[in-house]
C-alpha cells in the first residue's frame, strides 16, 4: 500500500512571508491546526511545516506580538517528507521514530500534492476492518444457510 492510497488531498498551504495573525486566521477558517509551508520560487514544493501549537507556545505564550512574526520565524523546517509511491509501513515507521503525526506528501517531482496524518491512517485501516468483519459475517450466515438445510 502506498501513501497516495491514504494521503488527504485537502491541502492548507501557506508561503514563509505571511504573517501569523493571518495563518490564525486561515487555521481557523479551515478548522485546522497544521499548515504545510510551501515554496513560491520552487512551485509549491514544501519547506515546512507550522502547527497551531508552534503559534501558541513560540509566540503567545512567550508574549511576543504575533502581528510581528511571519511563518518563517516560526515554522518547522525541518521536514519529514513522504513520496506519493512510499509504502506506508515505512512512512509509519518513519513517523514513530520522529515522533511526527502527520507527513507532507510529494510527488516524484517534489510537489506537495497530500498529507498523512495518524488520523487518516486509523480511519483507513478501520475502514479494511470492518470490510474484514463484514466479510467475516457474511461467511458465517452463509454456511449457516448451507448447513441448516441439512
Amino acid at each position: 500500500m502506498h501513501a497516495k492510497q491514504v494521503m488527504n488531498t485537502n491541502l492548507v498551504t501557506v508561503t514563509p512571508d505571511q504573517d501569523l495573525i493571518a495563518v490564525s486566521r486561515l487555521m481557523r477558517e479551515k478548522h485546522v491546526g497544521f499548515l504545510v509551508v510551501v515554496s513560491q520560487e520552487h512551485h509549491g514544493h514544501p519547506i515546512g511545516v507550522i502547527t497551531d501549537r508552534d503559534v501558541v507556545i513560540e509566540v503567545i505564550a512567550m508574549g511576543i506580538d504575533p502581528k510581528s512574526i511571519k511563518v518563517a520565524d516560526v515554522m518547522t523546517s525541518r521536514l519529514l517528507i513522504a513520496v506519493e509511491n512510499e509504502d506506508i509501513s515505512s512512512i509509519t515507521t518513519r513517523m514513530r521514530t520522529m515522533g511526527i503525526r502527520r507527513v507532507p506528501v510529494v510527488s516524484i517531482w517534489g510537489k506537495l500534492v497530500g498529507i498523512i496524518s495518524f488520523d487518516d491512517l486509523l480511519i483507513f485501516f478501520n475502514n479494511i476492518l470492518e470490510d474484514i468483519t463484514a466479510s467475516i459475517t457474511t461467511q458465517r450466515a452463509n454456511e449457516k444457510q448451507l448447513h441448516s438445510g441439512h
